[in-house]
């Protein structure tokens, strides 16, 4: 489990981008997390994933501090950028699923097993030999989840995953969190889209000024939102889904 307790971050000009945050992120659940622009949302997840040291405070993974922990974080915990090209290095698809394996020195048979078996539980197969930058959004966004989950990554978090995509993309990205979900690995979507999640969402936290105002079932918060100055999605919560 993913967790933070006290977590505060303060920037260099005094101001809070997240003050006090005790939060838990189960590996079993697929999270929603939302707020207005500036609430915390993207600090959060950089905290979550290392990228940033707090203020005070911690995060821990199954009780121990991320500090501790060096790169064997990065194989526990995934970050999906908003913008997934700056994510993708490889000339193929094939080879920027390699490099994460293969950068932890994972042997070369063994890495290219894990390649043919990412392309396939990822639907990439047909474009294994293609350059990411011919991909469709949604597809590129796909190569980027891979490529996080590829080293065996237990928690992604993907950062505003349905941004500038069309309805297919959007279709493509949900069944890829999907299938996450279905094999055992806890996810956190970040976004403002909540019309594209919410009905697969397991649980929903409502971030304001840099701490958590809401944490609870979509269903209960779903009429909580306005007070929050977030747009309530139009009708029912199990109508809000963008699968074919």
């Amino acid at each position: 489990m993913l967790e933070t307790r006290n977590l505060v971050h303060r920037f260099a000009g005094g101001f809070q981008g997240l003050s006090d945050v005790n939060a838990r992120f189960p590996f079993d659940e697929l999270l929603v997390v939302t707020g207005e622009n500036g609430a915390g949302k993207s600090l959060l997840a950089r905290h979550l994933t290392g990228l940033m040291r707090p203020t005070s405070g911690a995060v821990l993974l199954d009780g121990t501090d991320i500090k501790r922990l060096g790169v064997r974080l990065h194989s526990e915990v995934g970050l999906v950028f908003q913008e997934a090209e700056h994510q993708v290095i490889g000339q193929t698809v094939r080879e920027d699923l390699a490099f994460g394996p293969l950068q932890r020195g994972v042997p070369h048979d063994r890495a290219m097993h894990l390649v043919d078996q990412t392309l396939q539980r990822f639907r990439l197969q047909p474009h294994a030999d293609a350059e990411p930058h011919t991909l469709s959004g949604g597809e590129l966004r796909r190569l980027a989840v891979a490529g996080v989950a590829i080293v065996g990554t237990r928690y992604v978090i993907l950062d505003e995953p349905f941004s500038s995509l069309d309805p297919r993309g959007v279709s493509d990205v949900l069944q890829t969190i999907l299938q996450l979900r279905a094999d055992r690995c806890g996810v956190m979507v970040i976004t403002h889209e909540l019309e594209k999640v919410l009905a697969h969402a397991d649980r929903l936290v409502i971030l304001s000024h840099g701490g958590v105002a809401a944490d609870d079932t979509p269903a209960a918060l779903l009429d909580r939102l306005r007070r929050h100055g977030l747009r309530r999605p139009a009708g029912r919560i199990e109508e809000m889904t963008w699968l074919d």
